[in-house]
């Protein structure tokens, strides 16, 4: 077959009245549908099939606010949102035509990770001058960060326990006092996205109880 045959044949294929778009797909770097404040969101969207100039568009919400849309002879397209911010957070799908119709990807969730912020330690006791024998409540609270965030509680850098706030907000840790611990004591918050060290507190008491 010769090779203008060839190039005509394409022409009534490869263009767009050959081939319509279909299985359309959004996905996001970086993958998994979490994103850190501040950081870089690519939503890629892209078709198995179709021919021609195909245009692109991107949707945010179930409203469809519409976002970009891009038009080019291929089969992938990527839109960027950056810096990222918290209002990003929601669902996300895309669209492609080559003019016969547009198709549809499935939605995508997004959630934007926010890091802890530097937590502040509080210890509160029974009584303004503590004493051996006291419960001692070392409560730490990270104002700044996504949930869940797991606290880590230290007596001189010796780890003491930890507990967690699955919904955010802080959390505390009962110590019941002996006569080694005196001292300094801190904090730590960590959502997976960095961990956060409070300031030290330092705590001095009095010997047995009267």
């Amino acid at each position: 077959m010769r090779p203008g045959l060839l190039l005509f044949i394409c022409a009534l294929l490869c263009e767009p009245d050959g081939i319509p778009v279909s299985d359309v797909s959004l996905e996001t770097q970086p993958p998994g549908g979490q994103v850190m404040k501040g950081d870089k969101l690519v939503l890629i969207c892209s078709v198995a099939k179709g021919t021609g100039n195909i245009t692109f568009v991107w949707y945010k919400g179930h409203l469809g606010l519409n976002l970009e849309t891009k038009t080019q002879h291929s089969r992938t397209a990527n839109f960027e949102v950056a810096p990222v911010t918290e209002s990003d957070s929601d669902q996300y799908y895309c669209a492609a035509d080559n003019g016969h119709g547009p198709s549809l990807s499935g939605l995508v969730d997004i959630a934007v990770r926010i890091p802890v912020s530097r937590p502040v330690l509080t210890l509160r006791a029974p009584r303004a001058q503590a004493e051996v024998g006291d419960v001692v409540e070392l409560h730490c609270e990270a104002l700044g960060g996504s949930p869940p965030i797991l606290y880590q509680f230290y007596h001189e850098d010796v780890t003491l326990g930890n507990s967690s706030a699955p919904s955010g907000g802080g959390a505390s840790f009962n110590l019941s006092l002996t006569a080694e611990h005196s001292g300094n004591y801190s904090c730590e918050a960590d959502n997976g996205q960095g961990a956060q060290r409070s300031e030290a507190v330092t705590l001095n008491f009095t010997g047995e109880p009267t």
